[in-house]
């Protein structure tokens, strides 16, 4: 339906939920670059919606997007019976452009779909049920029970004190009933609307019932042949070596963006300059304006001026550095001296994770990213946790070639696991279920074959991702900000890190074999024609 009494309410509900999306979009972009937009938006959200595109090898990418466009029935009047106003599905040709819809008065631009200066367009999800990041469909049969249909007298919404958290929505569901217990093929639910397209659109999502249990996020096991890794290879996307600058290009493609201008007295205010700079792009969910192809960092001490791309380099570093001088508030020690996010709230007290935390975390996560952009290794940070973040979080990302190449003793500790089988003994295991989860490895001498493979995929997950999941609400503030979207080219970076030539295991390796971590080992590389000071190695 098309909620016009209970309006404010509904797209309350919405915004609640991640479910309705404002833009500035150019007339001429094609709907179906629209749609795709706002699948991205949806699924690097704080809910972190499942929208796959179908796969088929005949189908065009207009007809795969996970999101469905809807049309008004009627010309948007509302049905005599019960004065409701439905949407329908319809289909969209490759050419679609938003001009037509705005065009279009009968299907998309009747009044129901203009509010002030913005244009209303509505999407549905072609999935069947719309889910979160935890696997949860609820949400759809929340949005069902409280806006069951639209009211003059405003009793088509249940009534709540607060809008519920994800870990409230199934107790709810299921104490509701919901009234219109539609299917994958039905649209005629609250429907998620793509907003004005003029100057600030929005988009709408409808919801179906479901109420999926299950709590795990890794897979029966890994490291077989039932799951196996292969990336998709893009050769010649984004070369390698002018990495940056074909970063740069891609983020601000279409739209013009000025020149990024950061100055100050010293190299540490220029970094302190950008981490502001860094903190409107995260308040403002746009990261184009300091992804300029066009950067000039300056430092003017009223003596000397310099600028240029050493000077760049060394403020993204010294603005990483604040978060490494303080590690225990942002670092979790890991497997072979590296180190992942650090949490500061259990999983279980999540919900209430402080705004300015998840904001911090999210400037941390850019500024990891800009690190990469520069060529330089953001360690202590672990490659492989940047490579399973790049790959949507998929646990088979760290297949054993790439684990073994930073993790050997790790990997040989796996298939040590799996290959003794449920009856193995767990002794020599003592040290790693110590270390990593908390707990004596006799704890685990009886299992069966399913709880013995499952174990291998926690084994992995604890030693280089850590012991919380991450769909933790800091680690997701970090892989948003790591992500530096741009709405307006549809520019993520973890799209990017995927896309590079070889991967980005060829990337991440290149930049951290790079890194010189410790510069007496190096000594003994050189050759010196007179003996070395001592005060040199001091």
């Amino acid at each position: 339906f098309v909620f016009v009494f209970l309006r404010e309410s509904f797209e309350a509900a919405l915004q609640r939920y991640h479910l309705i999306f404002h833009f500035d979009l150019a007339l001429d972009m094609k709907v179906a670059d629209l749609l795709q937009l706002v699948v991205s938006r949806m699924r690097e959200s704080p809910s972190q919606y499942q929208l796959g595109n179908a796969r088929h090898a005949m189908l065009l990418s207009h007809e795969t997007i996970g999101l469905r466009l809807l049309s008004l029935v009627n010309k948007g009047k509302p049905r005599r019976g019960d004065k409701q106003i439905r949407l329908r599905v319809m289909a969209i040709t490759q050419e679609l452009t938003v001009r037509d819809l705005a065009g279009d008065k009968t299907k998309y631009a009747a009044p129901v779909c203009i509010e002030g200066n913005r244009f209303i367009i509505h999407a549905a999800a072609s999935c069947f049920p719309l889910r979160n990041g935890e696997g949860h469909g609820c949400v759809s049969s929340l949005m069902y029970s409280l806006f069951p249909f639209d009211s003059e007298q405003g009793a088509g919404a249940s009534v709540i004190d607060e809008c519920p958290g994800d870990q409230d929505i199934c107790n709810i569901v299921s104490s509701r009933s919901s009234p219109h217990p539609a299917g994958p093929s039905s649209v005629s639910a609250p429907a998620p609307l793509v907003g004005p397209l003029s100057s600030e659109p929005t988009i709408r999502l409808p919801q179906y019932s479901s109420f999926v249990q299950s709590e795990s996020i890794l897979p029966s096991s890994i490291w077989s042949s039932s799951h196996t890794w292969s990336a998709e290879i893009y050769d010649g996307l984004y070369p390698v070596e002018s990495f940056s600058d074909a970063v740069y290009d891609s983020a601000t493609a279409g739209p013009t963006v000025s020149t990024l201008r950061v100055s100050g007295s010293s190299v540490a205010a220029i970094a302190a300059a950008f981490a502001v700079k860094i903190d409107d792009a995260v308040s403002a969910g746009d990261f184009s304006c300091l992804l300029s192809p066009r950067r000039d960092f300056e430092v003017d001490d009223g003596e000397a001026f310099s600028h240029g791309q050493g000077i760049e380099r060394e403020a993204i570093f010294l603005a990483f550095s604040e978060f490494t001088r303080h590690d225990s508030q942002w670092l979790l020690p890991r497997c072979d001296d590296m180190s992942t996010i650090k949490t500061l709230v259990s999983g279980a007290n999540s919900r209430w994770v402080s705004p300015s935390r998840l904001q911090n975390m999210k400037r941390f996560g850019a500024i990891v990213a800009f690190m990469i952009i520069s060529g330089q290794a953001p360690s202590p940070l672990d490659p492989c946790l940047l490579h399973f973040i790049a790959h949507g979080c998929n646990i088979h990302s760290l297949h054993p070639s790439f684990v073994g190449e930073w993790h050997p003793e790790l990997r040989a500790n796996i298939h040590r696991w799996k290959e003794m089988g449920p009856s193995g003994d767990v002794a020599a295991f003592e040290y790693h279920f110590a270390s990593y989860h908390d707990m004596q490895a006799s704890s685990l001498a009886i299992r069966d074959e399913t709880m013995h493979e499952a174990i291998a995929g926690d084994m992995l997950y604890r030693s280089i991702i850590g012991p919380e999941s991450h769909r933790h609400p800091e680690i997701r503030a970090f892989v948003w900000g790591f992500s530096l979207p741009c709405p307006d080219s549809a520019f993520t970076f973890l799209d990017v890190l995927r896309k590079v030539d070889g991967g980005s295991e060829a990337l991440l390796s290149r930049i951290w074999t790079a890194f010189i971590s410790d510069f007496v080992l190096e000594l003994t590389l050189l050759t010196s024609r007179s003996p070395l000071h001592h005060s040199f190695l001091a």
